[in-house]
């Protein structure tokens, strides 16, 4: 079984069963599919496994019987023990292709099995096809040799009986018919004449199974040998499961192993085939001020206005207040980006923020609730299992739910005389004491009354939400969202529909209750136009003015979506201006400095040549004066020109322009960053002297960065402090060198060198090594607390 029982309804119920039973096909052999354990490191695993080129599981069978054997001293089949054989050999294969990759969290894993070199001699036996290898063993091959040799005997005396003149009149046909395991021939009657053997059948014509009494004695030899060899190989296999049985623990241990390197071998290559990505759950919570809502074309939420009911039955639209009693509460948010449910051929991508307690949704028939009910939850679902789904994993958060419950379908059952409320109402009662519950209830109000039931289902999820419960509910009727509007925990969203063309958009609006359109979807599916307004008569003026309400907040919240979207536009396209115009203005304050510097630079020259030609010192001076006048007059950058640049403030990680190179902001200081060039060299130096890069050039050079990069490993083993006490010249100028680069790659400012005082030889060589370093600012004798005139203080 895939799942267990309390998870294989719910399972059912998100119409999950083809897409698990599909990814079960990529499992080694059958076993349930959760990973136990730390599942972020199982994330890391499967992120690093995505790049790996890895052995292939072999098909193995369930070995719970053959440990149970083990265990009571039996013996194992030659099957069974050719499967750890395989075990082996698998773990063999993967422990050397993962040999040039130390630094992954699966080489971790594999290289903790150690298996006995006894064991692997032992059971490495078998050829491809699990028989025991030629040369192994002197007599099994002995007895295979006669068994190959008796076989080949009984083809060459069928063949002498066939071609014998004095058989053919009683030959019905040359062919040899196998019956009960033993080569025949089918023979007329008066066959007894010229042949000697048994009938062992009669066929309907007439006609005799004979095996002739030469082919009979070369059977007896052949179960003769075969006896033998059974014998042998039962021998064997109980002195192979001796051996095994010494190493049980091992064995046991060697299987969970593979169980879990297969779960993730699965994962990665079901991925990789349906091209679905992997979200790791993480707990993420939000108070009642952040912001919520379905994610617009510009990733932002929208935010809109809501339904509300007075004490007379009233609907106005009024824009939520917090509550200060319900306004404090922490919610775990779950937010998916292009989330396709698997069931759906041809999906449209779900893109969510839900971090308040309960999403409330309301709207068209057939208009996608439930399908958006199901995609939350099989969302959580997968990702809590550590299965691929297809989304954008960069932009989603699913948070960790230990309980994840779906009331969907309808319970109602005559041989249990339960109907479909009180079935629901029994599904819903068995969740109330659950702790971390994600729990999904489709048309909450079926099956009775909607008024009475919108009160009973308002206490019940005010008693959930008070938990700190996730819910996600669907309904079409209004009085119950009327009710829980004002919740600072409620989320509102209304299924979208398009009256033009009398279809669902499959798209969700923010914020609001949603309208029914059964008027709509009846005459759409052949309800008669004068039946419909005979209904809607009935329906009440003032119901169909609140449908009417409701349609016009719709469209209202349409309208202003559409134009926060061109908005973020406009502003968008304004920034993207605002750096070019900053990016220019950089371009031309360095070619400014540039000709500043080609204007200097002719000056000097001219200034050698007035020294050359004047005569005397006069006229060198007269020359020098009307140099500095005009040097005096040159022009200068204008102030507003300077100050017209954008200042950024920068973050470690940033990318920036350090004169004619782009670097990489490593930290930030009050006046300086330290900065990291191309070539891997940091440098500290003023903000001033860094200027911003465009996005789109950012974004280019982190893209060729990110592709160019490589991995060296480097165990950190820098201490600020070396002893050189007892060393010779020789000893001391290596270990100097060395501790000077371990600190210069660690990122050490200041170090500090034992050399003792002595005669002055190591405190001589010590000094001349750090005057002729070139990454060495200063140094100094350390303080007397530090080690006095015995150390020095070395500032990198």
């Amino acid at each position: 079984m895939l799942v267990s029982k309390a998870d294989l309804q719910l399972v059912s119920s998100l119409d999950l069963d083809d897409f698990l039973t599909h990814f079960s096909t990529y499992l080694a052999r059958p076993k349930p599919i959760y990973l136990q354990g730390d599942k972020n490191l199982y994330h890391t695993m499967l992120r690093e496994m995505d790049s790996m080129s890895l052995p292939a599981l072999p098909a193995l069978g369930d070995f719970s019987h053959a440990f149970l054997l083990l265990q009571k001293r039996g013996t194992l089949s030659l099957q069974d023990i050719w499967g750890f054989a395989r075990e082996l050999e698998f773990f063999i294969s993967l422990q050397n292709a993962l040999a040039p990759l130390p630094e992954s969290k699966l080489h971790a894993l594999v290289a903790k099995i150690a298996i006995p070199a006894h064991l692997l001699e032992a059971l490495c036996i078998f050829d491809e096809k699990g028989e025991i290898e030629a040369g192994r063993f002197v007599h099994i091959d002995n007895l295979r040799a006669q068994l190959s040799s008796t076989q080949s005997s009984i083809k060459q005396t069928l063949n002498a009986l066939l071609a014998r003149e004095s058989l053919a009149p009683y030959l019905v046909d040359k062919q040899i018919h196998l019956l009960y395991d033993a080569q025949t021939l089918l023979l007329k009657a008066g066959y007894s004449r010229v042949l000697k053997g048994s009938v062992l059948e009669r066929t309907q014509g007439g006609f005799f199974y004979v095996l002739p009494n030469e082919i009979a004695r070369f059977y007896d030899k052949l179960q003769e040998l075969r006896d033998l060899y059974a014998l042998e190989i039962q021998k064997l296999c109980a002195t192979l499961s001796e051996t095994m049985l010494g190493e049980l623990r091992f064995l046991r241990f060697l299987d969970r192993q593979f169980d879990l390197v297969d779960l993730l071998c699965a994962r990665v290559g079901f991925a990789k085939d349906l091209g679905l990505e992997f979200v790791a759950t993480r707990d993420c919570a939000l108070g009642s001020q952040g912001r919520v809502g379905f994610w617009a074309k510009n990733g932002s939420p929208q935010q809109s206005t809501i339904l509300a009911q007075n004490k007379q039955g009233a609907v106005f639209l009024e824009k939520p207040t917090p509550e200060t009693k319900k306004a404090q509460f922490s919610s775990k948010v779950i937010i998916l980006h292009s989330f396709c449910h698997p069931i759906l051929k041809n999906p449209k991508p779900i893109s969510l923020t839900f971090d308040k307690g309960l999403l409330l949704l309301t709207g068209v028939n057939a208009g996608g609730k439930t399908m958006l009910l199901k995609s939350i939850l099989s969302a959580a679902f997968l990702a809590k299992l550590l299965l691929p789904m297809k989304i954008n994993p960069h932009a989603s958060k699913i948070p960790y739910f230990k309980h994840i419950y779906a009331i969907i379908s309808n319970p109602q059952n005559p041989k249990d005389d339960i109907s479909t409320f009180a079935g629901r109402v029994l599904e819903f009662s068995q969740q109330l004491d659950k702790e971390d519950l994600l729990l999904g209830i489709d048309e909450i109000e079926l099956g009775t009354d909607a008024d009475e039931a919108a009160s009973l289902y308002k206490v019940l999820l005010e008693l959930l939400l008070d938990r700190h419960s996730k819910l996600v509910v669907t309904t079409h009727h209004k009085r119950l969202a009327a009710l829980m509007a004002k919740d600072p925990r409620i989320q509102l969203a209304a299924a979208m529909f398009d009256v033009e063309k009398s279809s669902a958009t499959y798209t969700f609006l923010h914020g609001s209750i949603g309208k029914s359109y059964a008027f709509e979807i009846a005459q759409k599916f052949g309800i008669p136009k004068h039946i419909i307004a005979r209904a809607k008569e009935h329906y009440g003026s003032d119901k169909e003015r609140l449908n009417a309400l409701i349609e016009h907040s719709s469209n209202l919240s349409l309208e202003l979506e559409s134009k926060a979207q061109e908005l973020q536009k406009r502003i968008q396209k304004a920034r993207n201006a605002k750096e070019a115009y900053s990016e220019k203005i950089y371009e031309l304050e360095q070619a400014y400095k540039a000709r500043e510097r080609e204007l200097e630079s002719t000056y000097n020259k001219a200034l050698q040549a007035l020294k050359a030609q004047a005569n005397t010192q006069k006229d060198i001076h007269r020359n020098l004066n009307q140099a500095h006048e005009i040097l005096r007059h040159k022009p200068k950058l204008d102030s507003s020109f300077k100050q017209s640049q954008v200042r950024k403030e920068f973050r470690a990680g940033d990318l920036a322009r350090y004169g004619e190179q782009s670097v990489r902001i490593v930290r930030t200081q009050k006046e300086h960053c330290v900065i990291e060039l191309d070539s891997g060299m940091r440098l500290k130096v003023e903000k001033s002297a860094l200027a911003p890069l465009s996005k789109a050039l950012a974004s280019t050079l982190t893209n060729a960065r990110n592709a160019a990069k490589t991995t060296l490993s480097y165990t950190p083993k820098a201490h600020i402090k070396l002893d050189l006490h007892g060393l010779r010249a020789e000893e001391a100028l290596e270990k100097l060198g060395d501790f000077i680069s371990d600190s210069l790659i660690a990122g050490f400012d200041e170090v500090l060198i034992f050399h003792g005082i002595g005669t002055g030889v190591l405190s001589a060589v010590v000094k001349d090594f750090l005057q002729n370093h070139p990454k060495v600012i200063s140094f100094s004798d350390a303080p007397p607390n530090m080690g006095g005139y015995g150390a020095k203080l070395v500032r990198l």
